[in-house]
């Protein structure tokens, strides 16, 4: 919510043009780490017998374990104490689309724009890597669909000589199948 009221997210998709290429390598990791889905976490007490998670002393009743300290909303306990409050994929998902976020992730894949000191550097295989990574992300575990623009650009990515293949198996750093759920997703 926080990054909504600060225009947090025109930031991040403002930096996957910066002219510092790492700064757009971290922003795409970003992105994608930000929309894998996060498993329930199931906070063990440690007093709590059930889970088996923990020491209990001998002679040490469960029932009658130390008050809790209050839970502050900007703690990690927060978290534990509601496990949701840790899950960034719905919130990351909802700011692709009203943010440009979705159409720079794959500008940036099908037209990079130059990076380094005087913009003279051209092509990136990590960051094409990481970019082709969070839209993989986008579509496969989110079923997540793009607009017809996007997937021309994306069509055109995987289908011309600016495919990055790193060896004969793998094109953008994804495997077969991978880049095939991409093509299915911009067919």
């Amino acid at each position: 919510e926080q990054l909504e009221h600060v225009g947090g997210w025109d930031t991040l998709r403002t930096a996957l043009q910066d002219s510092d290429i790492s700064v757009r390598r971290k922003t795409a990791f970003l992105f994608n780490t930000l929309l894998l889905p996060t498993e329930d976490i199931t906070h063990a007490h440690p007093n709590d017998p059930t889970t088996g998670s923990g020491a209990t002393l001998h002679g040490t009743d469960p029932s009658r374990s130390a008050p809790t300290a209050p839970v502050h909303a900007n703690s990690h306990a927060s978290m534990l104490a509601d496990p949701s409050r840790a899950a960034t994929a719905p919130i990351t998902l909802a700011a692709l689309r009203p943010h440009g976020i979705l159409p720079a992730l794959v500008r940036t894949l099908a037209t990079p724009a130059p990076h380094g000191p005087d913009g003279e550097l051209e092509g990136d295989l990590d960051m094409d890597e990481k970019v082709a990574r969070v839209l993989h992300t986008y579509a496969s575990l989110h079923q997540g669909e793009f607009h017809e623009e996007e997937k021309q650009l994306l069509r055109e990515a995987f289908s011309g000589e600016r495919a990055s293949k790193d060896d004969e198996d793998r094109i953008y750093g994804l495997d077969r199948e991978e880049v095939e759920v991409l093509k299915r997703a911009s067919a």
